[in-house]
């Protein structure tokens, strides 16, 4: 049985999967990240025939977006064929589009990251809350407050009116 096939009824994830560590063992470019030449999607094809067209797009594809081979595009003059040898030279348009997609990484990590912070913050006051609303139900209930009695105001706040005090008595009179 070949090596490249994955097992009967695995799904096109397995077989991406095993074509990209095929293609990683037996070429070094591949495996080093290194700038591929034009045309490598039909070099891949005719070497490996029982690796399906929609796979060998998939593994390409997925090759070609990563970080480490964008870094390698970058970084590298040259582009270089599956054994790893340099073929042809990497022109500036295609080193500025590397160089874009890595920015744009970048900037989707960081909005990425941002809004994990902030949706953590969102649930650290929610459990906040929640315990807070916990503890409430928990507390004991505060005794009802005693009715209020009119303030009566002091004898002097009274008009006309002057309160004399002998011996416990008290006597009221009149202005």
């Amino acid at each position: 049985m070949n090596e490249t096939i994955p097992p009967p009824g695995e799904g096109q994830k397995a077989k991406v999967a095993h074509a990209e560590a095929l293609f990683r063992q037996r070429y070094p470019a591949f495996a080093q990240f290194l700038p591929l030449t034009v045309g490598v999607f039909d070099t891949l094809h005719t070497n490996h025939p029982e690796v399906e067209i929609g796979t060998l797009r998939q593994v390409l594809a997925k090759h070609c977006h990563q970080r480490e081979y964008l870094q390698g595009l970058v970084k590298s003059t040259h582009r270089h064929a599956l054994d790893g040898t340099p073929v042809a030279e990497l022109s500036d348009t295609h080193r500025r589009m590397a160089i874009a997609a890595l920015r744009a990484m970048e900037t989707a990590r960081r909005t990425r990251k941002e809004r994990q912070r902030a949706q953590q913050k969102l649930e650290e006051e929610a459990k906040a809350r929640k315990l807070e609303r916990a503890a409430k139900a928990l507390a004991p209930a505060e005794p009802p407050a005693a009715p209020k009695l009119p303030v009566q105001k002091p004898p002097e706040a009274r008009a006309g009116v002057q309160i004399i005090v002998k011996k416990r008595r008290h006597i009221v009179k009149t202005a």
